[in-house]
């Protein structure tokens, strides 16, 4: 059996010969940093080193082209403030370079700037796509033994948080609603224009939507806005995936996601990740409350992989009914932290590696 079979047996509920092993999170480079230290090899990739599976997203850019022109405007010892190539003025952390310490302006800040903003977001753009784009890489994403993803990347909630900020973009949604509904519309036809072109040339296995929705406590938005501005467009594009034999839709959204959930299964999307413990996200309830209608990946506590390894094996041995079900597959639930050392990391690593799955 190999990663792809394996991938699609389980999120249909079918045996499997092993568990697969993913991480759909990145590694913080401050861990990495941490990890050579401690044993990894240098320049050897820790997917490879563990004997992960292997799995690849399709390589298009769904990010305004032309990025901005990267910019250092001031520093002192401890911090930079930059203007990104998203366009978003940032003080970041000197130490930790991947932090960002506060976003101080966004590129989108009326109604003529959003206007100027569609100019870079042209489907049509040939440097959306990689230097090997073409008919000999469609097809091999047709034949290659692990799965295949598509990013969608930003989506509604990001795209509003890069352009216009959190506060902005939240306020507009009562103050203009009509430029929200505009920029919804709009990048929800950029999106299908983008990917129409080329998607029944290849075989893409699921598609990750990656959204944001909620924060520790709660959702950004209520179940009522979400209604009036997400689905029409959400379910749009999704209507348009799955026409073209797409049936793996997953939410990509950290934060407590429980009050929007039925709206999500509505909306189309069947697979959620990467459930965050933290949040008070927990896949056993949500298989428990709407059985097999959704697949979920994720809800390893990445504090139980700093406390060590007692609590990875508690936190682990937790999920094994899910594991034996099937439509689950573990992962860490957030990026990589530094506090993880390397040890406890390949104890995690292997302890799945051992898990014997009876269904």
């Amino acid at each position: 059996m190999n990663p792809r079979e394996r991938f699609h047996r389980i999120m249909r509920f079918k045996e499997v010969d092993r568990l697969p092993i993913f991480e759909v999170e990145s590694y913080e480079e401050e861990t990495l940093q941490r990890w050579r230290g401690e044993g990894l090899p240098i320049g050897v990739d820790i997917r490879d080193y563990l004997g992960l599976d292997e799995y690849e997203y399709v390589p298009v850019d769904f990010f305004w082209i032309p990025r901005f022109v990267p910019q250092t405007l001031e520093e002192d010892k401890k911090y930079k403030v930059v203007i990104t190539d998203l366009g978003i003025k940032a003080k970041i952390s000197k130490e930790r370079p991947t932090l960002v310490y506060s976003y101080l302006e966004h590129p989108v800040k009326s109604r003529d700037d959003w206007e100027e903003m569609k100019s870079r977001l042209d489907p049509s753009d040939t440097r959306r796509f990689s230097k090997y784009w073409g008919d000999e890489l469609l097809e091999y994403y047709k034949t290659v033994d692990h799965p295949i993803g598509l990013l969608i990347h930003p989506f509604f909630f990001r795209l509003g948080q890069f352009l216009m900020g959190t506060q902005r973009f939240l306020i507009s949604f009562f103050r203009d609603p009509d430029m929200v509904h505009d920029m919804f519309s709009f990048y929800a036809n950029f999106v299908i224009r983008l990917v129409g072109g080329w998607i029944d040339k290849t075989k893409i296995d699921f598609v990750s939507i990656a959204e944001d929705l909620a924060y520790k406590h709660g959702t950004h938005i209520s179940p009522r806005i979400y209604q009036e501005f997400w689905l029409p467009y959400e379910k749009k594009v999704i209507k348009f995936l799955r026409d073209h034999g797409i049936n793996i839709i997953i939410l990509w959204s950290s934060g407590n996601i429980k009050p929007l959930m039925p709206l999500f299964l509505e909306a189309g999307f069947n697979c959620f990740m990467p459930l965050e413990n933290a949040a008070g996200i927990n896949a056993l309830d949500l298989r428990n409350e709407y059985g097999k209608k959704v697949l979920l990946i994720g809800n390893i506590a990445k504090e139980a992989l700093i406390k060590g390894k007692k609590a990875i094996k508690k936190e682990v041995l937790s999920k094994i009914p899910l594991i034996e079900e099937g439509g689950y597959m573990p992962t860490v639930d957030d990026m990589m932290p530094p506090e993880v050392s390397f040890q406890n990391y390949v104890y995690y690593i292997n302890l799945l590696k051992k898990l014997k799955i009876n269904q």
